[in-house]
């Protein structure tokens, strides 16, 4: 009796650390908007261009 005790009691608490572990992670999103410069500018070639803008996300962001 005690060996199936163990065995049932196991099975539980696999069960649990396998639905528990299933679960979905929520991917971060980020959006940018540039500022500067503006649609449709034209840099000549070899000019260095100035940029501006924001990055919003929707948690932590890495990289």
């Amino acid at each position: 009796m005690k060996h199936l005790e163990k065995v049932i009691l196991s099975a539980a608490i696999m069960g649990v650390l396998v639905l528990n572990s299933c679960k979905k992670e929520v991917t971060p999103t980020a959006t940018l908007t540039i500022t500067e410069p503006v649609a449709a500018d034209t840099v000549p070639h070899g000019d260095s261009v100035h940029m501006e803008g924001t990055i919003v996300g929707s948690g932590e962001l890495h990289g």
